[in-house]
């Protein structure tokens, strides 16, 4: 298969539906949708559209705190992908109907060793502020440019990977193993450092300038939550008396969750 599309939803509303509308107008003919649903209940999508798109509907592994949500969504959903490329569409996106065809495009053109951003436009009048561009160093090819790994190490990571119009492949998403669930978290507490990680493994990362998604207003699912303060997850460090903070560990591996699905297939 050419590319998993990766969806996980969190937050206390539905966008699920035009999502799958939007899937359905894509020009790529060989991709999957896996949809990760926190929401709780039997989720039901259906479609005047005939075309069929293969859907995976599951749930993220239970009884980890509110921290953990995000990040460990995403993996539980990654161990599940059998695309070459993994395109995360997060619950507030919806691509155009170019997106994924252009996606796989530069990630054969280019790749395998590549994650992809491409631009965002408002999709309604609470994100007319946040229609850009990502930011690129210097232009590759049509309508492409790249980012060098020095300014994804200085950079704040606000604009880079995250899940708004974003592709990688599956190798280096399983060799990073995936997002890290005992991030600090920023606003938002997703892992923004899996873009260096990536890098570090030697992953290019390539900016597309031509397809948007649309980016819809949305909460952060963690407003509210303890441990929350409004811009970071507190208490996930510890500090030692020299002064460093040392980081809890994290022990789960991507790789031993997808064989224990795989198995059962």
């Amino acid at each position: 298969m050419k590319v998993s599309v990766l969806t996980t939803t969190v937050r206390p509303w539905d966008f699920a539906q035009r999502q799958l509308e939007a899937l359905k107008e894509q020009t790529l003919d060989d991709f999957e949708w896996v949809f990760v649903d926190n929401r709780g209940g039997q989720r039901t999508l259906t479609s005047t559209n005939p075309r069929h798109i293969p859907l995976k509907i599951v749930q993220s592994r239970g009884g980890q705190p509110p921290y953990m949500a995000e990040a460990l969504a995403k993996n539980s959903g990654l161990s599940y992908c059998q695309g070459e490329l993994v395109y995360l569409m997060n619950d507030y996106i919806l691509p155009t109907p170019k997106v994924l065809e252009r996606h796989w495009q530069l990630y054969k053109e280019y790749g395998p060793k590549v994650f992809i951003s491409g631009p965002l436009e408002a999709g309604d009048l609470e994100q007319k502020d946040r229609s850009r561009h990502r930011k690129v160093e210097y232009e590759i090819g049509d309508g492409v440019g790249e980012v060098s790994w020095a300014k994804l190490n200085s950079n704040s990571f606000t604009e880079f990977w995250a899940g708004r119009n974003d592709s990688a492949s599956l190798e280096a998403l399983l060799a990073v193993n995936g997002f890290d669930e005992c991030i600090d978290g920023g606003k938002g507490g997703i892992d923004l450092l899996i873009a260096l990680r990536m890098a570090n493994w030697g992953c290019r990362h390539l900016v597309d300038l031509k397809e948007p998604c649309l980016e819809f207003s949305h909460v952060s699912p963690h407003v509210g939550q303890p441990d929350y303060d409004g811009n970071r997850w507190v208490g996930l460090y510890r500090e030692i008396k020299d002064g460093r903070l040392v980081r809890t560990e994290n022990s789960w591996s991507i790789a031993d969750e997808r064989a224990s699905h795989l198995a059962y297939r």
